[in-house]
């Protein structure tokens, strides 16, 4: 918890309105990519330029719309490439990031590839074609790093990059500040006095209907049907942020940086954003389970249990990933986010972007739970039209989850424990 930051106010009017500007989104195939590439054309964008591994265009757009896309399908660590697609924007919101969470988050090498060198180039590449403001999509975890938080802002300090316990989070937070550091610098052969203005965003947990990440995974082990357990306490408070809220705060902050000398309060700064409600996650959780009629978890398990069994699972995955690269049931900042309370204030963007999160957590929520009974329809007639039985991937996906975790826990009680145990010995 830190002390209350000072309320400046914007003197801008909160609007989302894009008309005459072009936009450039690194990592803009993914699945907020492809909500803020159709919020900005929804508002009246000139043009948007996606630029990501593989493209997935917006499902939502009108025809008129869609033609205003062009895409770039590359590495952001290109610079011919980076440069080609940034050629003609006034901003650009780098989304782009890699080992977010399971597996990708064990493979350290290209995680600090993507997203140190990755930012760097694309930083460079921004000073080359002269692009006016670049939106950094930042994240909770360059300030957390396992210890409770409650309330936090701005002020707190960065985690010191040795607390981290996974490399995702560190190179987060060498890649914000350098995205911060660069604000102001001004562009190379110009004959105007014009400068790159940066700012950051600090993403809590995103949600949405049609998630592709984080929900799929929590859904898939439901699914398994014997999951009767949790890490949780009554007390413990998370966040999220709906996905097109968060969508509606880049759009604000690229607004701000736009802005005259004196109005464009976003430049050189960081903000927190969420829905603005702090939640039990796992009670968040709850309308998902039941809504896709899976029995709520009744047995809790403690953190700490959890949290080095997810260590032994990151400790197997470095032996057995480089033959056979299985997707880990969790891991040990995955525990972190959801067993530690942290929550940050989002008054600082609400006082200089005029930020507010329209929609709730429950009405979020609710659109998520729909579509993914939806996506369960879909499938289940699917694998009834071609004669599969509809619960046997459910089976089997419940033994195997029932096998491992048996193991998880008699290496837990044989071999984790009893080395806590002499260490602690040892240093008295």
């Amino acid at each position: 918890m830190s002390a209350a930051q000072p309320r400046v106010r914007s003197k801008l009017p909160p609007t989302l309105d894009c008309h005459g500007r072009t936009f450039a989104l690194t990592g803009g195939g993914g699945y907020f990519g492809r909500r803020l590439c159709s919020l900005l054309l929804r508002n009246g964008a000139s043009a948007v330029h996606l630029f990501d591994m593989r493209i997935v265009l917006p499902t939502d757009l009108t025809p008129d719309q869609l033609a205003r896309i062009k895409t770039f399908e590359g590495d952001i660590r290109d610079s011919v490439l980076t440069e080609s697609c940034f050629r003609g924007v006034d901003v650009v919101f780098h989304i782009a990031s890699y080992g977010m969470s399971g597996k990708e988050q064990l493979q350290h090498k290209l995680i600090y590839a993507v997203n140190v060198l990755g930012t760097e180039s694309v930083l460079q590449a921004a000073k080359r074609c002269k692009v006016k403001a670049l939106v950094y999509t930042s994240t909770t975890n360059v300030i957390f790093c396992g210890k409770p938080i409650i309330n936090g802002d701005e002020t707190l300090p960065y985690c010191d990059l040795a607390l981290h316990t996974d490399n995702y989070s560190r190179t987060k937070s060498i890649a914000e500040k350098r995205v911060l550091e660069v604000n102001g610098s001004p562009f190379e052969e110009s004959s105007a006095p014009a400068v790159l203005k940066t700012c950051a965003l600090r993403a809590a947990g995103i949600y949405g209907e049609n998630e592709e990440r984080h929900f799929p995974r929590i859904v898939g082990i439901y699914q398994g049907r014997p999951v009767q357990h949790d890490v949780r306490s009554p007390t413990n408070r998370v966040e999220f942020v709906y996905v097109d809220n968060l969508a509606e705060a880049h759009i604000l902050a690229a607004n701000s940086l736009l802005a005259p000398p004196g109005f464009d309060l976003a430049a050189g700064q960081a903000y927190f954003i969420s829905d603005g409600e702090p939640v039990n996650n796992f009670e968040f959780m709850r309308p998902l389970v039941e809504g896709l009629g899976y029995k709520y978890p009744t047995l809790v398990l403690p953190y700490t249990l959890v949290f080095y069994m997810a260590m032994v699972i990151e400790w197997t995955h470095y032996v057995v990933g480089r033959f056979y690269n299985f997707q880990p049931l969790l891991t040990r900042t995955e525990v972190n986010k959801t067993g530690v309370t942290h929550f940050f204030s989002i008054d600082k963007a609400r006082h200089h972007l005029a930020y507010v999160p329209r929609v709730t957590p429950k009405e979020g929520m609710r659109r998520l739970v729909a579509s993914f009974v939806e996506k369960e329809e879909r499938e289940r007639r699917a694998l009834l039209r071609n004669g599969a039985p509809a619960g046997s991937f459910s089976v089997f996906a419940g033994v195997t989850f029932a096998a491992v975790f048996l193991i998880l826990v008699l290496q837990y009680v044989m071999v984790v424990r009893p080395e806590m145990d002499r260490l602690q010995e040892s240093s008295r």
